[in-house]
């Protein structure tokens, strides 16, 4: 029984991997989306706090689009059936980036 539900989860996972490509309109929207949550929120809790506490800032606009993420994955599992790690890896380089880019300023 082991055996076959090994077998029945990696024929799911390879289904989702060719039927997911890692260069999409999808993972593009994932990116800019979460780049602009983040950078939005960084700066909104910037105007908010005045004595240049890093710590909260990055907490705040970080952990929001974070939460946005895997709420949409999961929204994704219950409407769809297919949860994306990929979408994943382009929403936290958009955090990154959007994070990058504030402080950058």
């Amino acid at each position: 029984m082991r055996k076959f539900l090994i077998l029945f989860f990696i024929i799911l996972f390879i289904q989702n991997v060719f039927s997911d490509p890692f260069f999409s309109k999808d993972k593009i929207d994932h990116l800019f989306t979460t780049f602009a949550i983040t950078a939005s929120t960084s700066l909104f809790v910037k105007s908010l706090v005045k004595d240049k506490d890093e710590t909260l800032n990055l907490t705040f606009s970080v952990s929001i689009p974070v939460l946005f993420s895997f709420g949409k994955e999961v929204y994704d599992n219950f409407t769809d059936g297919t949860v994306s790690y990929k979408d994943l890896i382009y929403d936290f380089m958009g955090i990154g980036l959007g994070y990058a880019i504030v402080r950058l300023r």
